[in-house]
């Protein structure tokens, strides 16, 4: 991983914060492996949040430029953002 991937991992690390999709895509383009969870809503709500598991860091929900939890209303939807990511796999966890 470059200088600037490994100062992202340091940096989320350190603020204990959750990733924006341009972070993710950052450690991504910088040989960072990383694995997407995507998570049922809580409460009955309709579609999945993802978390993101460095493997240096505490797994992260992707977030939304405005600071909200992203939600992926259909996992063809979250296929479709894995492609564009270069991510060639996510997991889905069962509640």
């Amino acid at each position: 991983m470059g200088t600037t991937g490994r100062a992202l991992a340091v940096l989320l690390e350190i603020k204990n914060l959750n990733m924006t999709e341009v972070e993710l895509k950052i450690l991504i383009e910088h040989g960072q492996s990383v694995q997407l969870v995507a998570m049922p809503r809580v409460h009955d709500l309709k579609g999945y949040t993802v978390a993101v598991d460095t493997g240096q860091v505490a797994r992260r929900e992707i977030m939304t430029r405005r600071g909200n939890v992203r939600v992926f209303k259909h996992l063809d939807t979250l296929f479709k953002f894995c492609q564009q990511l270069g991510v060639p796999e996510f997991s889905v966890k069962v509640r």
